[in-house]
């Protein structure tokens, strides 16, 4: 992990359980690192696998 943005994405969601979709068909193959906000707060932190 480089420590820099790759991605990023805003939706504008309702109250509630929602799911947002990113394709990352483009990306190098590594781990990386999510992070959710919501209203400017931090919700959430993952990290993924990405392979080819």
């Amino acid at each position: 992990m480089q420590g820099r943005m790759v991605y990023q994405v805003q939706s504008h969601l309702l109250e509630g359980l929602q799911n947002v979709s990113v394709d990352v068909s483009n990306f190098a193959k590594g781990v990386y690192q999510l992070k959710v906000f919501a209203n400017k707060e931090l919700i959430s932190i993952g990290k993924f696998t990405k392979q080819d």
